[in-house]
């Protein structure tokens, strides 16, 4: 049990490592859902299929050990009928390996469809409340667990069904002896009939542990494969230099094209620009139009498909894991659209969940310039007060407010607000937005969004419009 536990979490890490070091197209390309079955589900099977292996070899020992024991001291008729046991065996393995192993490869898909359907049920529970659709999410739910269910109790079955099928047999075969031979029942060989009798009650399980080991390797086979997929993926450790030195000076982007993997459209098209030290940058266009995908260039998320890119003067290849690339990352904070707040209090989701030490000075920058420190002080627990998952207790605003103040602490040189002020009505948007623009550790700051009329604060302003860039001064 305790191997079993320790095989489990080095191969969960060691896949979990993988997959968090690979790079964001990546991760743009998969289903998260799928790849968290592997991590669990998978994961459980592949150690199981190990277990067995060993279950194997310790069953093998104790039969070529106890057969060898009655085939010299008992009967030697009785290697007969262990061939035959084998082979019995053997022809219930042959007939039920296929099943086994399309099931598993069926189950490890409906693992990664329940995980995937539950997350986006609780993540669309507010709709789901409101539009009175719970009987529909039920009744899908119930549909994707019960094949789930089923294909599990087949295999289940088909690994206990031989041994009962063939203790059956044995006795009646037993009886049908003592029918056909009464001078079994005489004296001098009642004994050792019974002896090999007992001898087969003590062999029986170990065949059931080889049948069901070997089986479960066969059913594991699916899940083993998905783990090795991960596995098998290139890791390199991060290029990280914890004493950063970086110092921003410019970013030249040269020629600039983008399509995603399964498109051949180009987001951006022959785009040639260069920001520097001091440079506002405003950005905006319609939904869709790239303006976040620009973003990701500019961040080292993306590779161009075409076109280079020079962070100090310096180009940036897409194979480069250098600190330099690491530490230019690193002095990037990005508050995104898309908001994400940890299961803690208001002081862990500003200032990190693992930070020993807290600036008091910079988190009262952050409440401030974030329009949080009256809110926060108003709370019975102040800074200590629970979010909630994903910021669930907080309005839409409040938790918006909670990831710029968590960036601004960070205190980094390069900003990126995506659509970061959307959830906030006018006043208290354009108070933040006056407040950032005017910090004097930001060196580079890009603002995306919809409401042009903030493009003031700005001193340049990038259009993307069906993959065309024009930039005003």
């Amino acid at each position: 049990f305790f191997l079993t536990a320790f095989l489990s979490n080095k191969l969960s890490s060691l896949a979990f490592s993988k997959l968090i070091n690979q790079n964001y197209s990546f991760h743009l390309s998969g289903n998260s859902s799928f790849r968290t079955s592997i991590l669990t589900y998978d994961v459980g099977s592949t150690v199981n299929a190990i277990s067995s292996l060993l279950q194997i070899c310790s069953a093998l020992v104790s039969l070529i050990s106890i057969s060898i024991t009655i085939a010299f001291f008992i009967n030697l008729y009785f290697i007969g009928i262990l061939l035959l046991i084998i082979i019995v065996y053997s022809m219930l393995y042959l007939f039920y390996s296929n099943k086994f192993r399309k099931n598993s490869k069926l189950m490890s898909y409906l693992a990664g469809k329940l995980i995937d359907f539950s997350k986006d049920s609780l993540l669309s529970i507010r709709n789901i409340i409101i539009s009175q659709e719970q009987d529909f999410y039920i009744e899908s739910f119930q549909k994707n667990d019960k094949k789930f269910r089923i294909t599990q109790a087949i295999n289940d079955f088909n690994l206990s069904f031989p041994r009962t099928l063939i203790e059956i047999i044995s006795i009646l075969i037993a009886s049908l002896l003592f029918i056909i031979f009464p001078s079994l029942t005489n004296p001098k060989s009642f004994p050792v009939f019974a002896a090999s009798l007992l001898a087969l009650q003590r062999l029986f399980p170990l065949f059931q542990i080889i049948y069901n080991s070997t089986s479960t390797i066969q059913g594991a086979k699916s899940g083993v494969l998905n783990l090795l997929s991960l596995l098998q993926l290139k890791y390199s450790k991060n290029s990280f230099n914890k004493k950063n030195n970086f110092e921003f000076e410019s970013i030249q982007l040269s020629n600039i094209y983008y399509a995603y993997p399964e498109s051949k459209k180009n987001v951006l098209n022959a785009f040639s620009s260069e920001f520097n030290v001091g440079d506002k940058v405003g950005i905006y266009g319609p939904s869709g139009s790239g303006k976040t995908t620009f973003i990701d260039i500019i961040m080292l998320l993306l590779n161009p498909t075409k076109g280079s890119i020079f962070i100090n003067k310096k180009l940036i290849k897409s194979s480069n894991k250098s600190y330099f690339k690491r530490d230019y990352q690193d002095s990037i904070s990005h508050v995104s659209q898309n908001i994400y707040l940890i299961d803690s209090d208001i002081l862990s989701n500003i200032v990190g969940p693992f930070a020993k030490n807290v600036d008091n000075k910079r988190l009262e920058q952050a409440l401030r310039i974030s329009l949080l420190e009256e809110y926060v002080y108003s709370l019975p627990n102040k800074i200590y007060t629970k979010v909630g998952e994903n910021g669930c207790l907080l309005s839409g605003g409040q938790r918006q407010r909670i990831v710029i103040a968590r960036e601004i602490y960070k205190m980094k040189p390069i900003l990126v607000l995506d659509e970061a002020t959307n959830a906030l009505d006018v006043k208290t948007e354009k108070k933040i937005l006056k407040q950032i623009f005017e910090l004097k550790h930001i060196k580079l700051l890009f603002f995306i969004t919809h409401n042009q009329t903030n493009l003031y604060l700005c001193n340049k302003r990038i259009n993307i419009k069906d993959g065309l860039i024009s930039i005003k001064n």
